[in-house]
């Protein structure tokens, strides 16, 4: 759901939904920065990270997930035009 509010694509577009279940377990993760290269550096890795294929590759918790996609927006040197409170949800509960 991150990549795809973040690129405003889902991460593995295919034809049919066999199709994208099979990306999902066998394809490695896209770049988000591919589709939207202003995006920081590091949230490919956070998104990497989030679509591990294993559970223990993967974030244990959403918090988790969060902090890491708002560390990488925080160290970006440049702005990045996002959806207005993107991570205001999560701020106003944690």
């Amino acid at each position: 759901m991150l990549f795809e509010c973040l690129t405003g694509s889902v991460p593995f577009p295919r034809d049919t939904e066999m199709a994208a279940i099979a990306a999902h377990l066998t394809e490695p993760p896209p770049s988000a920065r591919a589709l939207r290269p202003e995006l920081p550096a590091g949230i490919d890795a956070v998104l990497a990270r989030g679509l591990a294929k294993t559970p223990q590759g993967r974030y244990s918790t959403a918090p988790e997930l969060i902090d890491a996609a708002k560390a990488a927006f925080a160290s970006n040197a440049t702005t990045v035009a996002l959806a207005p409170g993107l991570f205001d949800w999560w701020d106003a509960r944690h």
